[in-house]
């Protein structure tokens, strides 16, 4: 597959490790994030990547895990 060009598989997502460091620090959140199906995952991985200015990404970050820790499986 890597021969192919392919960079990754497409089900997987690549949570980043301040997503990953935010998750850890906030159990509700992470217990949520486990229960996502591969797509909400993607969808909230997209969302928080859309943003590319360093500041405004962690921001990102941070709503995620209070929209995660609410129960929301949407951004």
């Amino acid at each position: 597959m890597l021969a192919a060009g392919k960079r990754r598989p497409c089900c997987y997502t690549i949570v980043s490790f301040d997503l990953y460091t935010a998750l850890n620090g906030t159990p509700k959140a992470k217990a949520q994030w486990s229960d996502l199906t591969p797509f909400e995952r993607r969808d909230f991985i997209g969302w928080m990547d859309s943003d590319k200015e360093p500041v405004a990404h962690k921001r990102r970050i941070e709503k995620a895990c209070v929209m995660l820790a609410a129960g929301k499986r949407r951004p």
